[in-house]
Parts: structure tokens; C-alpha cells; sequence
């Protein structure tokens, strides 16, 4: 009994090495890929309300295709005057096939994360999360190719203000 049960799991192993690995999907590898624009290492300054008092900080995001092509991961820090972590969070960015909509999962330091609407077209992204208001992120490129990102929150009456800022270059 104990040979036969040794030689199902050698099937099972060898089954499973002898598939490789799985293959990509076409449409979610094109749906990523407008998000690449935001590949790379970016530095700069962001500024946010906090407290109805603007704070700045220094920004750093580095962005990289994973997964294949079908995962982006955004890794980000900010930093006050004194040096000190004020900002720190990761997200992905992702396309799922099966809905046919981008998805963007953050985490902050601190255990807060979410899960989210979010589009990718025509190099803009936008994510959008719902607390007690709708509150919305826009990425783009500016006219000096510089990471532009705006925060908003959702007023009501098609009214937002604008609570969050950042332009960053790229370095790497």
C-alpha cells in the first residue's frame, strides 16, 4: 500500500512539473499595458490637507510590472521636512478578465486596506474609494512627463475638492 500511494504522488508531482507554467492571458497582458507608463522610480514633492492645515512632503513611488506583465505594484513614501515617514503604502493594480474592470488594492502602514474601482485608458488611471464620501485619485503624465496626481473628494452636486497633490520625475 505504501509503494502505491508513493508512486500516485510521483504521478502527481511529475503531472504538475510537466504542465510548466500556465499561460498568459492576452487580454488581461493588453490591459496592463496602460498602466507601464508608470514604470520606473519617481522623486518629487506632494502636499496633503490634514487637519485643514496643507502638509508637504518629499515622494518617493517605485512602479514595476509584475507577475508576467499583469500585475502593477506601486510601492510609495513620503517624508515631512525632519525626515520623518508620514506616507507609506503598497498597492497593486490589476485587470480582471472575468469583469472586464481594473482593480487597485492598497495597504497603508498602520493595517488600513482596501479594495477598488479603478480605469486605466489612454494614460490616465483613476481609482476611486468609497468611505463616507466617494473619494477619487487621477495619475497622468503632465506636459513635462511628470507623475501628476490629484486626490478628490466627492462634495456632492458634481462639486470636489481637491485635498492631495504630488509631481514627481522620474529618476530610474
Amino acid at each position: 500500500m505504501r509503494i502505491v500511494r508513493l508512486f500516485l504522488a510521483c504521478i502527481v508531482v511529475s503531472t504538475s512539473f510537466a504542465q510548466g507554467k500556465p499561460p498568459e492571458n492576452p487580454e488581461v497582458i493588453k490591459a496592463m499595458k496602460e498602466t507601464a507608463f508608470l514604470v520606473g522610480e519617481w522623486h518629487g514633492e506632494g502636499w496633503m490637507m490634514i487637519g485643514g492645515k496643507r502638509e508637504t512632503s518629499k515622494v518617493v513611488e517605485k512602479i514595476a510590472l509584475k507577475a508576467g506583465g499583469s500585475v502593477l505594484s506601486l510601492e510609495g513614501r513620503g517624508l515631512d521636512s525632519d525626515g520623518n515617514v508620514i506616507h507609506d503604502a503598497f498597492g497593486i493594480l490589476y485587470y480582471d478578465p472575468a469583469t472586464k474592470e481594473y482593480r487597485m488594492r492598497s495597504f497603508l502602514a498602520g493595517g488600513a486596506s482596501g479594495e477598488h474601482k479603478a480605469t486605466a485608458k489612454n494614460g490616465v488611471i483613476v481609482w476611486t474609494m468609497q468611505n463616507q464620501r466617494t473619494i477619487r485619485y487621477t495619475i497622468k503624465l503632465d506636459e513635462k512627463s511628470r507623475w501628476h496626481e490629484i486626490g478628490e473628494v466627492d462634495l456632492g452636486e458634481g462639486k470636489w475638492y481637491q485635498f492631495f497633490e504630488m509631481r514627481l520625475k522620474k529618476v530610474k
